[in-house]
């Protein structure tokens, strides 16, 4: 496959619930696509499906032919200039992990399931290294042909590098613009400091633990099946995990930090309004400190049952808004700023330095096996529930070695 093809194949929304996505032709060659500023042309060699892909067309927000999804991995094609000229970050050839606008009718061409797409350069990491393909394992893990990837920190594969971007800028939204949690010596002056994250083996929350000890150095207790994930987390950074499943975990998460301020900082990264509410619950009382809470889904203040004496500064992240681009959903538009953007830029180049040392974990993989035509069931299993701890991913192009 090269750039000079006349057509190549992209996933779009059906405009149904079933199916709900399909592979088409989109009938131009991929160096006809045009590159603008501060954005690069990535040959896609890998995607990864997110529980987003689906719910953008459950709420509306994309419409029939809009192509689908948010992360990819690839090599970069052609690059555009930056705000100061020619782009220092990239260069042709280069081994990048992107996060785009997919699904979404004002970037109705830009999703990631396909074989040629144009990305910002915002959200998109360098991997300062050449990579390749997942081997082929000499036999599948299931019957349907899948073959499973367990956790690491290699990211020699662009299957591994493609489960990271929108996680990444999530988190550094939440984190370091959100809370607030960087600048210098920011590990050092938040070493007393504790950080719930509550859903700990989600893809957001998997990655929020790490960079919440590696980067900020904070304290961190995670919710998760303790049994089944308890050791994993730990590994990852975690210095306590509560099991969420039990009656008493508020009362639980609140002792773990009982001699330390209390809990600090609430990452809700399900958010329910149950987690919502027990997230709110956990954080400490208003004569210990301010406390914050951050969801994914824009929660109000108003779903919040009990009160109590807390002072509680609330906000919800849209990582989209990391692109610099005020987002218009169904309407509403959301704002980005200066003030985010910078705070994501620099978080960003921490986070690029970490997967490039190798000091940042991706959850298990499972490698679903029809390439683009994995898209379907990818995005019907997120929708039934049937994905914990681990993420599903596809590759668009066959180049394993």
């Amino acid at each position: 496959m090269t750039a000079s093809a006349q057509d190549f194949k992209a996933v779009v929304y059906t405009g149904k619930t079933t199916p709900l996505v399909k592979t088409t032709t989109v009938a131009k060659a991929a160096e006809s696509l045009q590159v603008g500023k501060n954005e690069l042309l990535v040959e896609v060699h890998a995607c990864a499906c997110n529980p987003t892909d689906y719910k953008h067309f459950l709420v509306g927000w994309g419409t029939a032919g809009c192509t689908v999804g948010s992360e990819l991995a690839g090599t970069v094609l052609k690059v555009g200039e930056g705000d100061g000229g020619a782009s220092a970050r990239f260069s042709v050839g280069d081994s990048v992990a992107s996060f785009v606008h997919g699904g979404y009718t004002h970037n109705a061409d830009g999703g990631a399931f396909q074989e040629y797409v144009v990305v910002p350069q915002a959200t998109t990491l360098n991997l300062g290294r050449k990579l390749h393909g997942v081997p082929a394992a000499p036999a599948p893990a299931s019957a349907e042909g899948e073959q499973d990837v367990p956790a690491g920190s290699a990211f020699d594969t662009f299957e591994a590098a493609t489960s990271l971007p929108l996680g990444l800028t999530t988190v550094g939204l939440s984190l370091h613009h959100y809370f607030q949690l960087g600048g210098t010596d920011s590990a050092k002056n938040n070493s007393q400091q504790w950080l719930l994250v509550w859903g700990g083996t989600t893809a957001t929350g998997y990655l929020a633990v790490q960079i919440a000890k590696r980067v900020y150095g904070l304290k961190v207790v995670a919710t998760a099946n303790k049994a089944k994930y308890g050791k994993v987390l730990e590994g990852l950074g975690a210095d306590a995990v509560v099991d969420y499943r039990d009656s008493d975990c508020v009362e639980q998460i609140r002792s773990v930090a009982a001699g330390a301020g209390g809990i600090a900082y609430a990452y809700d990264c399900v958010s329910s309004d149950e987690t919502f509410n027990n997230c709110y619950a956990c954080l400490r009382e208003k004569a210990q400190g301010k406390a914050h809470l951050n969801n994914l889904l824009f929660k109000s203040p108003d779903a919040i049952t009990s009160r109590g004496d807390k002072d509680v500064s609330f906000s919800g992240t849209l990582a989209y808004l990391a692109i610099g681009k005020d987002q218009d959903l169904n309407g509403l538009i959301v704002k980005t700023s200066e003030a985010m953007v910078k705070d994501h830029n620099e978080f960003w180049a921490l986070a690029e330095k970490l997967v490039q040392e190798g000091k940042v974990v991706h959850l298990p993989l499972s490698l679903l096996p029809h390439g683009l035509e994995s898209a379907e069931e990818g995005l019907s299993r997120l929708q039934e529930g049937r994905v914990s701890c681990h993420k599903l991913v596809f590759s668009v192009r066959n180049d394993k070695e």
